[in-house]
């Protein structure tokens, strides 16, 4: 478990995330520290799942449906 959990430090955002050692990691910064480190995604999951929901909310992006013919912006011919 992270130490910083342990100190009852409160995260205050992700700042990335790794899987280069073979496990998803977070880069985690805490309020009231000028530090970060790196805590494990499962750990980070059940600890602060909320801050987990809004990194990933973050970076989403929803692929746009494929419409066919013309553009419904366009207008109409007469």
């Amino acid at each position: 478990m992270s130490k910083r959990f342990d100190r009852n430090l409160e995260p205050e955002r992700i700042i990335g995330v790794t899987g280069s050692t073979g496990e998803l990691m977070f880069l985690m910064k805490w309020k009231r520290i000028d530090d970060s480190n790196m805590v494990p995604a499962r750990i980070a999951n059940e600890k602060c799942p909320q801050i987990v929901i809004k990194f990933y909310e973050e970076r989403l992006i929803w692929p746009r449906p494929a419409h066919q013919g013309e553009s419904s912006t366009k207008p109409d011919p007469e």
